[in-house]
């Protein structure tokens, strides 16, 4: 790192692993998990039809686990990418535990046999003989995340602001699809605070954490209530899954909240913050 900042006025680090990581400790103001939520398997996947309308699918198997699809394009064409969130102990565990290199065959079945049970609307797109990881092991991910917020910075000996960045500041699980997204926000804003400010010192960097955290801190704490509400599904978030499927235009905005995920924190931060959303989308009585 000394080196890096001999040649630069500032250091940025997004990866969430390794030595570069680990110089920024976690944020005692946030909840830590002290192990993952979920365990992974996520990859692009060939024998899997489009809807008739592509789009984004979420679901879920309450008690065993969640799947996000979605259509990708490749240098092979359109597949589907599966992001499959297994909850520990359950069936859908073993797509995770099971390594697909050790036996593709093996894990073709076992993931066509636990999809047919517990995503039944995806299964009945599949094409048995064509299902599969594009490119084999490279096309396919298995593992598991740890939610965390880090410390935004640490400031070297010689004054160099390092910056964390990405995964480096917060680590979100893939749930909802939120790890890229605020990335990317939060380099925009890194990189008009450094066009704006002269000197890239403390101050610097609490202009960057002022615009960043509220979408960045929303997507994280919204993750983690769904990974909770997921797996107890309490009375008050059953209905308002519920009212997800009987009204389109809370269903609408609700879609239109994973742009903007400090919206979601301003809906699901409170019993009664959902209530009112609920509320703002109920028929208007005659």
């Amino acid at each position: 790192m000394p080196s890096l900042a001999s040649r630069f006025d500032l250091v940025v680090v997004c990866t969430g692993r390794g030595p570069f990581a680990e110089v920024f400790g976690r944020d005692p103001a946030h909840p830590a998990s002290t192990r993952p939520g979920r365990a992974l398997c996520a990859g692009l996947f060939t024998g899997v039809a489009q809807q008739p309308v592509p789009q984004v699918t979420f679901h879920v198997s309450p008690g065993a686990g969640e799947m996000i699809e979605f259509p990708t394009w490749t240098d092979g064409g359109l597949v589907m990418a599966l992001v499959i969130e297994n909850h520990r102990g359950s069936a859908l565990e073993a797509l995770a535990t099971t390594p697909y290199e050790e036996d593709p065959g093996a894990f073709r079945d076992l993931a066509l046999e636990l999809l047919r049970e517990h995503y039944p609307d995806c299964f009945e797109r599949i094409d048995p003989v064509e299902f599969g990881p594009l490119d084999g092991p490279r096309g396919i991910l298995q593992g598991a995340v740890t939610p965390v917020v880090r410390r935004t910075h640490t400031v070297l000996d010689d004054g160099t602001v390092v910056l964390a960045l990405g995964d480096a500041h917060v680590t979100v699980d893939p749930l909802l699809g939120q790890g890229a997204n605020i990335a990317s926000h939060a380099a925009w804003v890194l990189a008009e605070e450094i066009v704006r400010q002269d000197v890239l010192d403390r101050r610097f960097v609490e202009h960057v954490d002022m615009r960043r955290q509220d979408r960045v801190l929303s997507a994280f704490r919204t993750t983690n209530l769904f990974m909770e509400n997921l797996e107890a599904l309490p009375a008050d978030f059953v209905e308002f899954l519920g009212e997800l499927g009987r009204s389109p235009s809370l269903a609408d905005e609700f879609t239109e909240w994973f742009n903007y995920p400090e919206r979601f924190w301003d809906d699901l931060a409170d019993p009664r913050r959902t209530a009112a959303w609920i509320a703002r989308h109920a028929p208007a009585s005659g």
